[in-house]
């Protein structure tokens, strides 16, 4: 038969609060961390989002000088306003460099206000991801003479580094995809290969800018 239980004992063990804040930081503390990534990721998120309306913004004063037809500027311009958000490139920079047509002077004339010391290593790097990931969807000019405007809308595949925020919208993100691996048929696999290994930790996020003056010497794009 087994030993009777010594009832003190039990009420001694029942009564005993030692190791109880422990147990309720492990208990709170995945909580407060959850939260914690969740607002650094927003905060990134939203500075993303910034970042975007202002590409928006450049490309727009762009088309409006150049012309909705000149579209590798447009891109370009974009591009250098996303520089700002930082993304993981990997061992395909040299590729997406040369897609792109990126070149050392990329960044003249405010190289030197970028890297005084001359090493532009960095920047170049920042701004091969930011042209692999943006889109210039639409460049739109409306009004007639002196009340015409242009207005351009970009999409940013943002990369979330902290959570997969992505989870809740694979769909929007997949198709996004698809679409830059046809408009880029050199670049696909590096598109697949995020599809495969990185979809729900991507976020499409959209700018929009428009600016009221169009100047109609770059070609209307009518």
């Amino acid at each position: 038969m087994a030993a009777p239980v010594d009832r003190p004992v039990l009420r001694r063990l029942w009564r005993e609060t030692g190791g109880q804040s422990m147990l309720e930081t492990i208990v709170v503390l995945p909580v407060i961390l959850l939260l914690l990534l969740m607002v650094m990721q927003v905060a990134f998120a939203y500075n993303a989002k910034q970042l975007a309306d202002y590409a928006a913004y450049c490309a727009a004063r762009v088309a409006a000088v150049r012309g909705p037809g000149a579209e590798a500027e447009i891109q370009r311009a974009a591009a250098l306003a996303l520089t700002g958000v930082p993304e993981p490139l990997g061992g395909e920079y040299f590729r997406v460099r040369n897609h792109f047509r990126i070149s050392e002077n990329s960044f003249r004339p405010v190289q030197p206000q970028l890297s005084p010391e001359g090493d532009m290593s960095g920047w170049l790097r920042r701004f091969a991801a930011a042209n692999l990931r943006v889109l210039v969807e639409n460049v739109r000019v409306s009004g007639d003479g002196s009340g015409r405007s242009v207005t351009v809308e970009v999409a940013y595949l943002f990369n979330c580094l902290l959570l997969p925020l992505g989870t809740a919208t694979p769909g929007p993100v997949s198709e996004f995809l698809s679409r830059l691996e046809r408009d880029r048929p050199g670049l696909a696999s590096i598109y697949a290969d995020i599809r495969s290994t990185h979809l729900r930790r991507n976020i499409i996020i959209r700018g929009r800018a428009t600016l009221d003056h169009w100047a109609g010497n770059g070609g209307d794009g009518q």
